[in-house]
C-alpha cells in the first residue's frame, strides 16, 4: 500500500470527506459492472452464456454490466462470480489501498477461472500478456505460489511495467 503522496491527484481529492463518500459509491457502482463485462468478454461469452452459467437471466446480466443501473445486489454479484468461476472479494480497506487498486485498473485486467489458476499453479499453463497458453515441455509457470517472480520471466515483467504505469496515469 502506498502512503499519502503529494504526487497523487486522486489522493489530494480524497482529502475532502464528501468527495471520498461520492468517489467510493461511484467507483463501486462503476467498477463492478466494468469488471463483469471485461471478464465475460475475455471468455468470449455472450450475456446469455454468462446468465446460464450464473443461474440468472440475460436481463440481469445486462443490468449488472450497466454502471448506471445502481441497484446491483451482492447476491447477484456472487452468483455472477460463481458463473465466472472466480472469487469476489468485498472487503473494508484503507483509502491508500483503494488508490493503489484504482490506479491499477485496466481493460487488460485478467482474472483466471479456478481451473485456469489451478493449472497455472501446477505449471500446466503460463499466463502471458493477458492470455493463457499451454506450456511446452518443462517451462516454468510465471506464477510462483510463494509470490516470487521466476527469473525466466523477469524480462516479460519488465516490459509490462511501462504499460501499467500508463494505465495508472490515465486513471488519475
Amino acid at each position: 500500500m502506498n502512503t499519502k503522496s503529494s504526487n497523487s491527484h486522486l489522493w489530494s481529492k480524497l482529502d475532502d470527506r464528501d468527495y471520498r463518500k461520492a468517489f467510493l459509491i461511484g467507483q463501486f457502482k462503476r467498477m463492478v459492472p466494468f469488471q463483469i463485462q471485461i471478464l465475460r468478454k475475455q471468455r468470449g461469452w455472450s450475456q446469455e452464456q454468462l446468465a446460464e452459467a450464473s443461474g440468472l437471466t440475460q436481463g440481469v446480466i445486462s443490468r449488472a454490466e450497466d454502471p448506471d443501473y445502481g441497484n446491483l445486489t451482492i447476491n447477484t454479484v456472487l452468483r455472477i462470480a460463481n458463473g465466472l468461476d472466480v472469487a469476489f472479494i468485498g472487503k473494508f480497506a484503507p483509502y491508500g489501498e483503494l488508490e493503489d487498486w484504482f490506479g491499477g485498473l485496466s481493460e487488460k485486467m485478467y482474472v483466471p477461472s479456478f481451473d485456469e489458476e489451478n493449472a497455472i499453479r501446477q505449471g500446466k499453463l503460463i499466463r502471458k500478456a493477458g492470455a493463457l497458453r499451454a506450456t511446452e515441455g518443462n517451462n516454468p509457470s510465471q506464477i510462483d505460489v510463494n509470490g516470487k517472480i521466476d527469473r525466466n520471466i523477469s524480462d516479460s515483467v519488465d516490459r509490462l511495467g511501462p504499460a501499467l504505469q500508463g494505465d495508472r496515469q490515465r486513471a488519475a
